[in-house]
């Protein structure tokens, strides 16, 4: 048996590599890290289920992200509170 490391996105931790490069690359684009003002983590963005789907609605402009990606550093991004 061999061990591995294997490195994740601290942001999405979906993105998973053995090179540790890559990962600090995705990170830096990554839609859940909040520095890159994406609506997947803005407070005006609703999430929805349609069936077994979880859809994203972009409320500031009226768009519904299935297909498409979420609009990066958006000018009206608010950061979520908790």
């Amino acid at each position: 048996m061999r061990e591995r490391i294997i490195y994740e996105c601290e942001h999405c931790n979906r993105y998973r590599r053995m090179n540790k490069t890559k990962v600090k690359e995705h990170e830096s684009l990554c839609w859940y890290n909040t520095k890159n003002k994406t609506c997947v983590t803005c407070e005006y963005s609703l999430v929805f289920e349609k069936g077994n789907k979880r859809l994203r609605h972009c409320q500031c402009l009226s768009k519904t992200f299935k297909d498409m990606k979420p609009i990066e550093h958006c000018t009206q991004y608010k950061e979520i509170e908790e």
